[in-house]
């Protein structure tokens, strides 16, 4: 039995050490991250987790992080390529908090244990298992995570780097190597931070709600956070994931029409409230021009260019403009498909 096949039928380990590990300690650490992150940080317990996404001001997604809360510390777990990225974030928020930073990844191995029987092989060795989601118990000088970076039921083992080769024998499970991991991964629809989310994705176009928390109070983002969620109109960036785990990749068809579709539908929109607020007198087609900006994912220039044709500036203003740039709603709706 190979790797791949090990994941999909039994159980595989997958060697995360280079994955980021940021040890979070004194009295603000909670309420800190409780302020630059979307999920409630202040309401955990110690041998509890989450999923949070960091975000800038303008609701982007700058970093995805698993943290689990011990007794005297908070633990992030972070991918491989942000997790300096993370760091030099905290770092920065930290003024006169009283907060300490520790980047243990050189320290500490993490090996996964994933697949149907991942909790059957934990219990087998006399490791315990905790039962919910992102909850973690100690195993000596180890920590045992319900966390899993396939999909596939699993756990992280987080160990002392010295202890990894005595680890991994006590396991006495089939190693599945990066690929296979990939794999699984994108049959179970699981995105990654890099890969599948970027600094460009809105939070809501994750399909991962279970990192925000709409009752946490306010954080960096928020505000963006809390208009997407009211509009309903957001599409997800990982339907492209879905899409290539059913069809392979490069095809293009379903998913990509209807991304299509609803950008023309949504710049249609666009031009019904820009001549609304023509007609009630609103004149400021740069704030508009942002506004609208955010929505279609374009640049503020672009945008003030279709509310140029929708007739939301002034009669001076167009007047002014070059009469190739005083579009028609169809050419608009292809413009902005050009460079959306």
């Amino acid at each position: 039995m190979n790797g791949y096949e090990a994941l999909r039928e039994s159980a595989a380990w997958i060697d995360l050490s280079a994955r980021g590990k940021i040890r979070v300690s004194g009295d603000d650490r909670a309420r800190l991250l409780h302020a630059i992150t979307t999920n409630h940080i202040q309401q955990l317990t110690p041998g509890t987790g989450c999923y949070v996404f960091f975000l800038n001001a303008q609701g982007r997604v700058l970093a995805d992080a698993n943290i689990l809360c011990c007794e005297d510390h908070l633990l992030l777990d972070t991918e491989p390529e942000i997790r300096e990225r993370i760091y030099a974030r905290l770092d920065r928020y930290i003024i006169a908090d009283d907060v300490t930073l520790d980047d243990t990844t050189a320290q500490t191995t993490t090996l996964a244990v994933e697949g149907p029987r991942s909790a059957e092989v934990l219990a087998r060795i006399g490791t315990p298992v905790p039962e919910t989601d992102y909850a973690f118990v100690p195993w000596g000088s180890r920590l045992v995570a319900r966390l899993s970076s396939t999909g596939s039921p699993g756990f992280f083992v987080f160990a002392p780097v010295d202890e990894q080769p005595a680890l991994i024998a006590q396991l006495g499970i089939e190693q599945a190597d990066a690929e296979a991991a990939r794999i699984v991964r994108l049959e179970h629809g699981k995105p990654r931070y890099g890969e599948d989310i970027t600094d460009r994705s809105l939070a809501q176009e994750t399909n991962q709600s279970h990192a925000l928390h709409f009752s946490e109070g306010c954080c960096l983002g928020q505000e963006i956070v809390e208009r997407v969620r009211h509009s309903r109109e957001t599409p997800s960036q990982t339907d492209a994931l879905e899409h290539r785990r059913q069809h392979g990749p490069g095809s293009r068809n379903q998913g990509h029409h209807r991304r299509q579709r609803h950008r023309r539908n949504h710049i249609r929109r666009i031009f019904t409230g820009a001549r609304k607020s023509r007609r009630s007198g609103l004149r400021s087609h740069g704030m508009m021009a942002k506004r609208y900006a955010v929505g279609l994912n374009m640049t503020i220039a672009k945008s003030a260019v279709l509310m140029a044709a929708a007739g939301a500036l002034s009669t001076s203003t167009l007047a002014q403009r070059p009469p190739s740039r005083v579009l028609t709603l169809d050419a608009a709706a292809r413009d902005g498909e050009s460079h959306g």
